[in-house]
């Protein structure tokens, strides 16, 4: 039995586009993923910087009303009014 060289050519070529079919669409999968996570860690990396400068205004609001406090309860411990107790969530770290 022999088999007509052109047969096998065409089964070679069949099998050589299958393959090559696969291939392609494993790195076209691939390059969406990538192209995925790198939307999403950008988009993440904005939000922490967006949370970062909030973090800082906050700071910043906090340390800016702690002077502001200091000041009016110096302003009445020197006109020798009592100062009211700080609030127990203040004194402790």
């Amino acid at each position: 039995m022999t088999v007509d060289p052109s047969i096998i050519v065409a089964v070679v070529g069949a099998a050589a586009l299958v393959i090559g079919t696969t291939i392609t669409a494993t790195f076209t999968r691939r390059s969406h993923r990538d192209t995925n996570l790198r939307a999403d860690l950008s988009e993440l990396r904005e939000r922490l910087d967006a949370s970062d400068r909030r973090l800082a205004a906050s700071e910043r609001r906090e340390r800016i009303r702690d002077d502001y406090i200091h000041q009016l309860r110096s302003l009445l411990d020197e006109a020798g009014e009592d100062v009211p107790p700080w609030p127990e969530g203040l004194t402790t770290a």
